[in-house]
């Protein structure tokens, strides 16, 4: 893959940019990654925006692989080249194809869930950069499957990540409409029963809070808080994990 890439990206690349962006030193992938950003931000070509569009795939296939190599210092440097050219495209009006999507958004989703509170903000932003600039309806999809993640920090993530989204769209966040937003509430339950640590139970919980109100399963839900009180979230029993699992999968209201 890596040698495929930069036959592909090298070509188009000045030597030195090259040298760098494919260099076995991280430090030099840190030198390319501000070099593009200064490129991008700069605008000082025209013709910036019309070749960051035609080469997109590569560039989005090169952070990936950088991201994936996990290097904090090489994080920053491409979370900001990121954010340049999300920038930059948002500005050209260009929307992300399904290709393009499916290039950089598992990879992104599965590095979210970073140890440090700055990297993972930048990991979020990142992921609702690409909302803007494709639809939120199939933006969920991916990130739905960061809850199968063997990363608990990224499981957390990805549930508020739905969470937000839905409270941000509503139902049509999910093409199917309730049906398929019910689905995605049963995934997050049942994300929430396969864990042990409190955080990523009520991180799955509160993303249950909109769908639940708004669809009649639960009508005190007025608050975080009180729709946790609401499903009598003793997350260390059982017994209260299991009425919560029917509550996503069967539409029930908890008794209370």
């Amino acid at each position: 893959e890596l040698q495929a890439l930069e036959a592909e990206l090298g070509a188009l690349a000045a030597p030195s940019l090259r040298a760098n962006l494919f260099a076995k030193d991280f430090q030099k992938h840190i030198v390319a990654a501000e070099a593009l950003t200064a490129w991008i931000s700069g605008r000082q070509d025209e013709g910036v925006g019309e070749a960051c569009v035609a080469c997109l795939d590569l560039l989005l296939r090169w952070a990936v692989v950088r991201l994936a190599e996990g290097n904090t210092k090489t994080l920053v440097g491409v979370t900001g080249m990121l954010k340049a050219l999300f920038d930059l495209l948002a500005e050209e009006g260009y929307r992300l194809s399904e290709a393009e999507v499916k290039v950089y958004m598992p990879g992104l989703v599965e590095k979210s869930g970073q140890p440090t509170p700055q990297m993972k903000a930048e990991c979020r932003d990142l992921i609702r950069r690409v909302s803007s600039l494709y639809p939120a309806t199939k933006v969920v999809s991916f990130i739905q499957e960061g809850l199968n993640s063997k990363n608990n920090r990224t499981r957390v993530l990805c549930a508020e990540e739905i969470s937000y989204l839905v409270d941000r769209e509503g139902p049509r966040v999910y093409s199917g409409g309730w049906q398929e937003l019910r689905n995605s509430q049963n995934c997050c339950c049942a994300c929430m029963l396969q864990q042990r640590a409190v955080s990523t139970s009520l991180t799955c919980l509160d993303s249950c809070r909109y769908p639940a109100q708004q669809s009649g399963w639960c009508t005190a839900v007025g608050t975080q808080r009180a729709w946790r009180d609401a499903c009598c979230v003793t997350l260390y029993d059982p017994v209260c994990r299991l009425m919560l699992f029917h509550v996503g999968t069967r539409g029930c209201r908890p008794q209370v």
